[in-house]
């Protein structure tokens, strides 16, 4: 939660330093309404686990998910979630004018992509609620900024319905949604009956007085497209782009001119994180990253171009400097080589917080003593989590396979620890890596 907290800060300018506490009070209270709602419901946490919900269930499951949040935050006014079917149109979710949440069920991959959906339109209906509207912060903040925002939140959202599932719920979130209707003829014709009523409201919807959620457009230019795919964020959506969600695969897989070209004038923010990412991914993914960055030359006034990898420290820190970025041009493998180094970055994420709220957290009623090991014979507990986050990486030659099942493959890697007391004890640490090819920490414990 600190670390998403931070990251809305950090990210967007409609949340400040000052917000640092509210932020984490925000993500706090999310995640205790969403774990209270799935450990004290069966019938929800069953399913949060069923990839075949018909409309009326997955729209009651995401009612009640969405109704606990909203009365855990103080909000009042009720918001209704309607499911809809749309294949015509690529948004997944939408926060409309009437005050109504809009999930797209032909765009919903499997309950975390809903759960996302969810949350990313949940941001937007706590914002329409803020009852100080003269300080509310989305007023003074760019669309772009309050997209990137309720982004972030809906990733919190949906780590936490995944969280509170997995150790409180019936499992993991169901990895497919088979768009069912119903198993007998009167119950399909129920749920048809649903879903296009609730299509037709939705038609009547005006779209440009709400909030999208990942609205591509196959005709914008190629970094306003990144930004729509990344849902404002330009670095996001070459992610997307590399993972072949996006109607833009075709295109990039028949040659290197389907680059994506980031305006730094448009993009500021998100160009120069690119250029940062391009020395990480030289360590972390191979061989760094083919990447062009168009810029004024100062001695000539001209606009040149150079490969950024072969330009020494010096001359990169004077470009970036003196303000003379123009673009950066990442072509279609480098994109992927992102696409890896965001996958890495989420196995981090997944170490912290798994440290953060179960295997450092003595409360946690499934702990069985795995934070007094951390702590009695190491010495590691919240306050030096980074220390012990540092050393916990997953190994894929020293990883054991030990199992595969419909939400992916196990894995069992043992792990020298060094504690912060100097003594040195061997930990076996599980892994599971997901049919997305993401790998995360499910819990660590004495090896012997």
């Amino acid at each position: 939660m600190i670390t998403s907290a931070i990251q809305q800060i950090v990210n967007t300018d409609r949340a400040e330093l000052k917000n640092f506490f509210s932020e984490v009070d925000k993500l706090h209270k999310t995640d205790e309404a969403v774990t209270a709602k799935i450990a004290n419901n069966p019938a929800l946490a069953k399913a949060l686990t069923n990839p075949n919900l018909t409309p009326t269930q997955k729209q009651q499951l995401a009612t009640e998910l969405v109704s606990s949040v909203m009365v855990e935050l103080g909000y009042t006014q009720a918001v209704d979630v309607t499911l809809v079917a749309d294949s015509q149109d690529n948004r997944k979710g939408h926060y409309g004018e009437d005050n109504n949440i809009y999930l797209n069920d032909a765009n919903l991959n499997n309950t975390k992509d809903l759960a996302t959906t969810l949350g990313h339109e949940t941001s937007h209906a706590i914002d329409n609620q803020d009852p100080s509207i003269n300080t509310n912060p989305q007023n003074n903040a760019s669309k772009a900024d309050n997209e990137i925002y309720a982004q972030n939140y809906g990733d919190d959202f949906s780590d936490y319905v995944e969280f509170a599932s997995e150790n409180y719920g019936d499992g993991s979130l169901a990895d497919t949604n088979n768009n069912n209707l119903g198993n007998t003829p009167a119950e399909i014709q129920r749920n048809q009956k649903l879903v296009d009523n609730n299509n037709q409201d939705y038609a009547k919807v005006d779209k440009s007085k709400g909030e999208d959620f990942l609205f591509i457009t196959a005709t914008a230019a190629a970094a306003a497209y990144a930004a729509f795919v990344g849902d404002g964020d330009p670095v996001d959506g070459l992610e997307t782009i590399g993972q072949g969600n996006d109607p833009l695969t075709k295109v990039i897989g028949q040659g290197a001119q389907a680059a994506i070209e980031l305006s730094y004038e448009h993009f500021p923010k998100a160009t120069e994180n690119t250029l940062d990412l391009i020395a990480k991914v030289g360590t972390q993914v191979g061989n760094g990253l083919d990447v062009t960055v168009k810029y004024i030359d100062d001695k000539t006034g001209n606009v040149a171009s150079a490969k950024w990898n072969k330009l020494d420290k010096a001359t990169q820190d004077q470009i970036r400097g003196g303000g003379r970025i123009l673009s950066v041009i990442v072509p279609a493998g480098s994109v992927r080589a992102i696409a890896r180094l965001k996958n890495l970055k989420k196995t981090n994420n997944s170490i912290y917080k798994k440290l953060d709220t179960y295997l450092l957290d003595k409360t946690h009623k499934a702990n069985k003593g795995k934070a007094d090991f951390f702590k009695k014979v190491l010495g590691f507990d919240r306050s030096n989590i980074n220390k012990l986050a540092k050393q916990i990486k997953f190994n894929p030659k020293t990883a054991m396979q030990k199992s595969t099942n419909q939400y992916g493959t196990k894995y069992e890697q043992i792990i020298k620890i060094k504690g912060n007391n100097g003594r040195i004890v061997d930990a076996k640490f599980i892994w599971i890596k997901n049919k997305d090819g993401v790998i995360k920490l499910v819990t660590g414990y004495p090896a012997k």
